[in-house]
């Protein structure tokens, strides 16, 4: 059998170097002064890379992105880095730009190497932005597969950037990287002239078809060949080690819950940085194709209000480590170390009792947490201005006694909730981690609270204004409704 070979990265450049180190004669420091530059110049990706890690890396070859398991095993909370390997950016990217003597216009540098930074930089954030990291398992099952993915968004992703259309760009694409429409530079001429042929501005299942295509009949060609051969058929460079442009590993280790949670977190982010850049009319060098695109990801998508809750529980699961001694045992006569596990999961439900709440709306939301309520403890309000503390009720596993009724009908204010979160007398009070608002949406802004918030709304209400980046919004169906409602 013909065995297709699975790179972990895209390439295009058949003399890329697998590592790079740090030269103790060079100084860096140009890189981070044009990141200074890239904040101010780049209002609509600026505004989202500004909340990401952002840092040197000289373990990997050149650049990546990825989610932070263990900061978010720590703390709840989702977090992103973006790393990059400095000696790759001068060495394969600013050593066109230097002169005679092999120095570089450090007055010029958004001018010259900085276009190619930048758009190292913004490469590796659209495959956030387009949830490559969460979805391209959709696509591939196997390494072979997973190579040609990656490819395909690399190519997705390049043609983004090199928009011709888009006068406003202050990025270029380096050499080494594959761009629809020009010419690759592997050792492989029928790819580079493939790659040539493919049309811009497509998505990354457009490419992978027409790469998949391509190999099977390069695999097809060499079985029908001199016998069955047992080479290898590669895409693109056939060099040891990691020869990508950037790199894409670990992406399938995440967990789905947490694929969930990073697909509404990111389009929250989206979101804020689409009315940051509306507002002042400036989108930087997101041309006119990335900005429709990014439109798309923020706009509603239908899903399962119930599932989303279940996510948000979910994360509410906290786990408490106590190091300890095992029990010595007659089998086992030494001390043997161990650990004791404590869990729990803080969450809370606030339930609006204005008027314009039906009763038939809330007990939609009362009958899900009943269900979660078999699985954790979930603490219970009634609230309409104020939070009614007497209406406090604890939900938990094999207690069949949950039972929700109005204790308040009046106005609604957000605020209330905040006030009560945040009052040192307030009684019931626990270290949630989120709360979730079952509400109709009509009241004024809530100001911001150190818990995450599930905005669960009824069928027929609106979304808050005041919803922050990673917190979750979604309407609610009725019964006899087949499709879920947008928010």
């Amino acid at each position: 059998m013909t065995k297709q070979k699975a790179d972990n990265n895209s390439t295009n450049n058949t003399k890329y170097k697998s590592n790079y180190e740090r030269d103790p004669n060079v100084d860096y420091g140009y890189i981070k002064k044009y990141f200074g530059h890239y904040f101010v110049s780049e209002p609509f990706y600026g505004r989202i890379l500004s909340r990401i890690l952002l840092v040197e890396d000289l373990n990997v070859p050149t650049a990546y992105v990825t989610f932070d398991m263990e900061s978010y095993k720590q703390t709840g909370n989702l977090a992103y880095k973006v790393g990059y390997n400095p000696a790759f950016i001068d060495e394969e990217l600013a050593k066109k730009y230097r002169n005679a003597d092999g120095k570089l216009d450090l007055n010029n540098v958004s001018e010259t190497v900085g276009k190619e930074i930048g758009f190292v930089i913004t490469h590796e954030l659209l495959h956030l932005l387009l949830s490559h990291l969460t979805d391209r398992n959709i696509f591939s099952q196997t390494k072979a597969e997973r190579q040609l993915v990656n490819i395909a968004m690399d190519l997705a992703i390049n043609s983004l950037l090199d928009d011709p259309a888009n006068k406003n760009s202050k990025f270029k694409v380096p050499d080494i990287c594959f761009l629809p429409g020009r010419a690759a530079k592997t050792q492989d001429e029928e790819l580079n002239d493939l790659i040539k042929s493919m049309p811009p501005l497509q998505n990354t299942l457009f490419y992978y078809r027409m790469l998949k295509d391509y190999l099977d009949k390069k695999q097809q060609e060499q079985e029908e060949g001199e016998g069955v051969g047992d080479g290898d058929i590669t895409i693109g460079d056939s060099g040891e080690g990691s020869y990508g442009f950037d790199s894409h590993d670990g992406w399938e280790d995440l967990p789905k819950e947490v694929r969930e949670q990073i697909k509404a977190h990111i389009k929250g982010q989206v979101q804020e940085a689409i009315n940051a850049s509306q507002k002042t009319n400036n989108w930087g060098s997101a041309s006119s194709s990335t900005q429709e695109l990014m439109k798309k990801i923020a706009a509603p998508s239908l899903v399962d209000w119930k599932d989303l809750m279940q996510i948000a529980i979910g994360q509410c699961k906290m786990q408490e480590n106590e190091s300890t001694y095992r029990k010595v045992s007659k089998k086992l006569p030494y001390v043997m170390p161990g650990e004791k596990r404590k869990y729990s999961a803080p969450i809370a439900f606030f339930i609006d009792q204005s008027g314009s709440m039906d009763n038939s709306d809330v007990q939609l939301a009362f009958s899900q947490a009943v269900h979660c309520a078999s699985n954790i403890q979930i603490d219970v309000f009634n609230f309409d201005t104020e939070v009614d503390q007497t209406s406090h009720q604890v939900w938990k596993r094999n207690n069949g006694s949950q039972k929700w009724q109005r204790t308040r009908d009046g106005g609604t204010d957000f605020n209330a909730i905040k006030r009560y979160l945040e009052s040192p007398t307030a009684k019931h009070k626990k270290n949630w981690k989120w709360v979730v608002i079952v509400t109709d949406g009509y009241a004024p802004n809530m100001d911001p609270i150190i818990p995450r918030v599930l905005w669960l709304i009824t069928p027929n209400g609106e979304e808050p204004k005041s919803v922050r980046a990673g917190d979750l919004v979604v309407k609610m169906r009725l019964p006899n409704q087949t499709t879920e409602l947008p928010i």
